[in-house]
């Protein structure tokens, strides 16, 4: 934990410093309007009034920006700076690029598909709009002089009044995307309309340039526009929505790739270009080909934030550093030692599973056998015992793994590395097997073993040369555990209470040694909850208990009469 804290430290301190600079080979100072090239940004600058154009060129300043990046550039009335992007090329639209590995295909449940959470409860959240929008009172209106525009809602067959399954599947599949771009942030992806929005609720609208009574929201035909540096302004909604224009992109995977470049220019990102070229769209080949977000990564299987490692990159901008400015890390979710790790869940019989955003889109709270790497610092430990000789066989796969639809590449973030390790008592343990195929970004560890402790160990790592691949700086995200151990010993837990008029319990019955259990009491009316004893000793007095079995045990719920108390919090230990 000290090291992810010292991390965390580091990152704020790091946005800091840059925000809102960025830093680009080749930039120039702009004193005055001569000093831009002829072009759209420079008849947006000229627009302006005196006081206005100083400002905008002041912001173009701070930004730093390479000369590529100055053709995308733009100066709303305000003297806020926007980017417009373009549309994907024609080949890259049909984006029908043959399935990398065997996926789970499963249909959204439509009436969760615009209530979908990647982590409600969070401080900040950005709303994925694919329902259309009355756009009024923002900078986009300022410029059409249009007092409103009625934005379309997504459509892939242009009937705006209803949505296909299909149509719902890219929509749940582009929040899942979307999702793991900012896993490692403490931030709720949501399809579901907040309820107001203000200086840390984003709002990335998906729909065509042309709102529903024939005007344009933005006069050219571009993919995308978005404002540079607004997040967290007191008028943050002034410059809002993000649009990408659906129009312009095909499948879930461009969409994502769109919605997640958008919203990076909202957080103060500006491109990642190569030479001239204000886009980079990448490098390598197979599962492990590599492009940056803010660049053009939709013919990639990894899309990753990026510090313009690469060769020849014109910025050097530190992506995670500058949102982790913005939005904050995610807490940790699992310890990465001996000490504090975290119980590998398993069957009766040794199986282990996970659900996936996919599998299970309404719960993303759980940590059962899935977490999340937010830097590359962070190590997860999951521990299990062995109690009968045999084989270990266990996968830890990224997002990638289950999808609501196969059109697109995967675009996950996460390269594993997976070890499995004897539990010796030392930090380190002893080493029995790793995987990081070359290859490609999952990890699956194979070995027999005899009886013991074992720990899994999961971090992010890189793949290749900075030429052909990619460093761990944005292997983060999602990852999720499934296979198979030896057939454990199971133990008995029992629960009780001496008189059942006062409550019920819950959570008894036979378990894999070492997994963690919950056992619940609940006070009927009249009747609180008191404690949890074992063998007439206390060991919790929280009626929602956690804790890890190692042994057979009996668990009695004591309640007493008169009004509930407040609930507790849930404890956790070990039984041994």
């Amino acid at each position: 934990m000290l090291r992810r804290s010292i991390f965390v430290v580091a990152a704020l301190l790091m946005a800091v410093l840059h925000a809102p600079h960025a830093v680009a080979q080749g930039a120039q100072r702009f004193d005055s309007v001569q000093d831009l090239p002829p072009g759209e940004l420079r008849k947006s600058v000229e627009r302006l009034d005196p006081a206005t154009r100083a400002e905008a060129l002041r912001q173009l300043n701070r930004l730093a920006p390479p000369r590529a990046d100055l053709d995308y550039l733009r100066a709303s009335p305000s003297g806020h700076l926007f980017y417009v992007d373009p549309p994907a090329p024609p080949s890259k639209k049909l984006n029908q690029a043959p399935p990398v590995s065997k996926q789970a295909v499963v249909s959204i449940n439509p009436a969760i598909a615009f209530t979908l959470h990647s982590k409600p409860g969070a401080p900040r959240v950005v709303y994925l709009n694919f329902r259309g929008e009355n756009v009024s009172g923002t900078q986009w209106n300022a410029m059409s002089g249009r007092t409103v525009h009625p934005m379309k809602a997504y459509s892939e067959d242009a009937n705006f009044a209803a949505y296909t399954q299909a149509e719902l599947n890219t929509i749940a599949e582009v929040w899942k995307r979307m999702s793991e771009d900012f896993a490692p942030f403490n931030i709720d992806v949501t399809t579901q309309r907040p309820a107001a929005f203000g200086p840390n609720v984003g709002h990335v609208l998906v729909s065509d340039r042309f709102d529903r009574n024939g005007f344009p929201i933005y006069g050219n035909p571009v993919g995308g526009v978005a404002f540079l540096n607004v997040w967290g302004l007191p008028n943050f909604k002034t410059y809002q929505p993000a649009l990408v224009f659906a129009e312009a992109w095909w499948g879930a995977k461009n969409i994502a790739e769109a919605g997640s470049h958008e919203l990076g220019h909202n957080l103060g990102l500006s491109h990642d270009g190569k030479g001239a070229d204000a886009y980079y769209g990448g490098h390598g080949t197979g599962n492990v080909s590599w492009g940056p977000i803010m660049g053009v990564g939709y013919d990639r299987n990894v899309s990753q934030w990026s510090k313009g490692e690469y060769p020849g990159a014109t910025q050097t901008q530190d992506d995670i550093a500058i949102i982790a400015g913005k939005l904050t890390l995610r807490p940790d979710d699992h310890g990465h030692l001996r000490t504090n790790a975290t119980p590998l869940a398993l069957s009766n019989t040794g199986v282990v599973t996970s659900s996936t955003p996919v599998t299970l889109p309404g719960n993303p709270a759980s940590k059962v056998n899935r977490g999340v790497l937010s830097t590359r610092a962070d190590m997860d430990t999951f521990a299990f015992t062995v109690s009968n000789a045999g084989a270990v066989d266990l996968t830890v796969n990224p997002v990638w793994r289950d999808a609501f639809n196969v059109q697109s590449l995967r675009s996950a973030n996460l390269d594993i590395r997976a070890m499995l390790l004897r539990d010796n008592g030392t930090p380190s343990g002893v080493l029995v097997a790793q995987s990081n195929p070359p290859g490609d970004t999952f990890a699956r560890v194979v070995a027999n073993v005899a009886p013991g402790r074992y720990l899994l160990r999961i971090e992010g790592v890189g793949a290749g040369t900075l030429a052909t691949g990619y460093t761990d700086y944005g292997s983060l995200g999602q990852y999720f555990i499934s296979g198979k151990v030896p057939l454990p010993v199971l133990r008995t837990l029992t629960v009780s209470t001496p008189i059942a008029a006062r409550g019920t319990v819950s959570g008894g019955g036979s378990f894999a040694t070492g997994t963690a259990r919950t056992v619940t009491a609940t006070a009927k009316p009249g009747f609180h909850f008191v404690k949890w004893t074992k063998g007439g000793v206390q060991v919790s007095t929280s009626r929602v208990y956690s804790f890890v079995l190692n042994a057979n045990t009996s668990l009695v719920a004591h309640f007493e009469v008169g009004a509930s108390a407040p609930a507790t919090l849930s404890v956790s230990a070990a039984e041994e």
